[in-house]
C-alpha cells in the first residue's frame, strides 16, 4: 500500500510538472478562451443582464455562422503577466489569437475602456475598424460588456449575418408567453369571482 501511495504521489508530481508550462505566460484570458467563448473581468462587477445578453448574443452569432471569442478587459489586472498590453486592445487581440491558435483559429474580439481589438484570420479586418469605431464604450464593467454585445452584433451584420442584441426587442418570446399565461391563471378566476359577486348584489327586476 505504501509503495502504491508513493507511486501515485510521484505520478501526481510528474503530471503537475508537465501541465505547468501549458498555462503559458500567466495571461488569464488565453487560458480561459481555449474552451469558453467569453472571458469576463477577474475582479469587476458586471450586471447579470449584461452578462446574459453578451453570452446569448455570442451563442446566437455562432449558431448563424459567425463564431467569435470575446475578452472583456476592465483593468490591467485582467492581463496577468502581460500588463504591458494594457490599453492596447488591437495588439492584445493579436496576442490572444496567437496564444490559443492550436485550440481555436477563429475571430477574436477584445474590448477595453479605450477601444476594441479585432482579429479575423480567415477574412481579415478590412472595413471592420470603421464598424467598431462607431460603437460607444461605457466606462464601467457593465458598459464594457454592453459595448461588446453591440460589437458582436455589428461585426456579424457587416458579414451579412443578422444577430439581434436582445430577444426582447420587439418579438414575443417564450418568457412573454409564460408570463402572460401565469397572469391569466391568476386574473381570470379573480375576475370571475368579482363578476359573480356583482351579480349577486344586483337587485332583481
Amino acid at each position: 500500500m505504501r509503495r502504491a501511495a508513493l507511486l501515485l504521489a510521484a505520478a501526481a508530481l510528474l503530471a503537475g510538472a508537465i501541465a505547468a508550462p501549458a498555462r503559458g505566460d500567466g495571461d488569464p484570458a488565453s487560458d480561459y478562451l481555449i474552451a469558453q467563448p467569453v472571458f469576463w473581468p477577474i475582479d469587476a462587477s458586471i450586471s447579470a443582464a449584461a452578462r446574459s445578453e453578451l453570452a446569448s448574443t455570442v451563442a446566437r452569432a455562432r449558431d448563424r455562422g459567425f463564431t467569435v471569442r470575446v475578452a472583456v478587459i476592465w483593468s490591467a489586472y485582467d492581463l496577468g503577466s502581460v500588463r504591458s498590453l494594457w490599453r492596447m486592445p488591437q495588439r492584445y487581440a493579436r496576442f490572444l489569437a496567437a496564444e490559443i491558435t492550436y485550440f481555436y483559429k477563429g475571430r477574436m474580439l477584445v474590448v477595453m475602456p479605450n477601444g476594441f481589438g479585432f482579429v479575423d484570420p480567415k477574412h481579415g479586418t478590412a472595413g471592420m475598424r470603421a464598424v467598431l469605431d462607431r460603437i460607444r464604450i461605457g466606462q464601467s464593467p457593465t458598459g464594457l460588456a454592453q459595448a461588446a454585445t453591440r460589437a458582436v452584433t455589428a461585426l456579424a451584420a457587416a458579414r451579412g449575418i443578422a444577430v439581434r442584441a436582445s430577444e426582447s426587442g420587439g418579438g414575443v418570446t417564450t418568457r412573454d408567453v409564460l408570463v402572460g399565461v401565469g397572469l391569466a391563471l391568476v386574473l381570470v378566476p379573480v375576475a370571475a369571482f368579482a363578476l359573480a359577486a356583482v351579480r349577486r348584489r344586483r337587485p332583481h327586476a
